[in-house]
């Protein structure tokens, strides 16, 4: 018995190995009719060659199961192995011509997905993957930029409600999800399953297997989406526009930094208002102001300005496709400019508002008259 099982998963690896080398389905399905007495368990046989989710093998199936006439067990195992390719979202279309053959059909369509960025790093990204008939698979996730893979759901059903769904349920004002090509997406997808593993934690389980359905993508390169639209230089002298982003484009206006981050700091400014020691109104700014200073060397060190960095890129493009080109412009100019260190003189005008936004937040327990004033540098 053990002989004859690997036999069948011999011969199967066989042949799904040779229909990826460009073989004729045709000719292996004619080679694959005089095994039928050397393969004993016939049934066992197909149930491995359509692990594969290819059109090859649904096309090589059709043709044999139409040269000849199977017994009534054989040709069951043929065309349950054909609804379970199928069912894995293989497609194929039927043409008769005499006998009739079956033959792949046209490659699917692939359309992808974007949403924006928040505060953590987390965002939506979605593929759609068209059937016959109006039907179709929907693939999304929820990925960080620091946790890997957070949630990925596999969706069938008709074009329009998976639209629906993508637009009511994934999208809002806040936070768009925008059309992009399908290719970034999966590489954006990949990057959080290798996150994921770096940091030990598991995949969802319908992740793997959707990777296979979505082999015929073809992987784009990782250069954010925004440097097709906009260059480096269409972007000098916006930096200075930085701070309006916050009121402008609503995704901005959620952005804070962790309240246990920025909790030290509050403290600090909190100390230097309340000090015994007397102090003139200039004197407590200074001291506020050094308090930001160090905060902001101390919170963005050159990895997290990176990762800043790339939030940026991928936000430019969502803002992009928005309409709100200026805004996009601006936002580029921000990820631009954090390529270099912090300075004390000339600080980033985004991650500056940024920080006083989010110690506003956190000393918003005091009275509005006691509250210090944080100032521009």
């Amino acid at each position: 018995m053990r002989d004859a099982g690997r036999l069948v998963l011999e011969r199967a690896r066989q042949i799904q190995e040779r229909l990826a080398q460009g073989e004729s389905p045709e000719e292996l399905a004619r080679e694959l009719a005089s095994w039928e007495e050397t393969l004993k368990d016939f049934p066992s046989f197909i149930d491995e060659l359509v692990k594969s989710p290819d059109p090859k093998v649904a096309h090589l199936l059709g043709t044999l199961l139409s040269s000849r006439s199977w017994d009534k067990g054989k040709a069951k195992a043929i065309k349950r192995g054909l609804f379970k390719l199928r069912q894995r979202g293989v497609q194929w279309e039927e043409k008769r011509e005499g006998r009739g053959v079956l033959r792949p059909a046209p490659p699917p369509q692939f359309e992808g997905y974007l949403g924006a960025i928040d505060s953590r790093g987390h965002r939506v990204v979605a593929i759609h993957r068209s059937r016959p008939l109006g039907m179709g698979v929907l693939y999304w996730g929820i990925v960080s930029d620091e946790e890997g893979m957070l949630r990925f759901e596999r969706m069938e059903g008709r074009k329009k409600a998976l639209s629906r769904f993508l637009s009511e349920e994934l999208s809002s004002e806040s936070f768009p999800v925008v059309e992009a090509p399908a290719g970034y997406c999966l590489r954006v997808l990949e990057e959080a399953e290798g996150i994921s593993k770096e940091r030990s934690r598991p995949l969802p389980q319908s992740f793997k297997p959707s990777l296979g359905e979505l082999q015929g993508v073809k992987r784009d390169d990782s250069t954010p989406l925004i440097y097709r639209f906009i260059g480096e230089k269409e972007v000098r002298g916006l930096l200075r526009e930085a701070k309006a982003l916050f009121s402008d484009i609503p995704t901005f206006s959620t952005w804070f930094l962790p309240q246990e981050e920025i909790e030290p700091f509050a403290q600090a400014i909190r100390e230097a208002h309340t000090s015994r020691l007397i102090l003139t109104p200039q004197q407590k700014q200074e001291r506020i102001g050094a308090i930001l200073t160090d905060a902001l060397r101390e919170l963005f060190d050159e990895r997290r300005r990176l990762l800043y960095k790339k939030r940026l890129e991928e936000m430019a493009y969502v803002i992009w496709k928005g309409g709100k080109e200026r805004e996009a412009k601006v936002t580029l100019a921000v990820a631009l400019d954090l390529e270099r260190p912090p300075s004390p003189i000339d600080p980033n005008p985004f991650l500056w508002e940024l920080l006083n936004r989010s110690l506003a937040l956190s000393l918003g327990e005091m009275r509005q008259e006691e509250r210090p004033l944080i100032v521009t540098p």
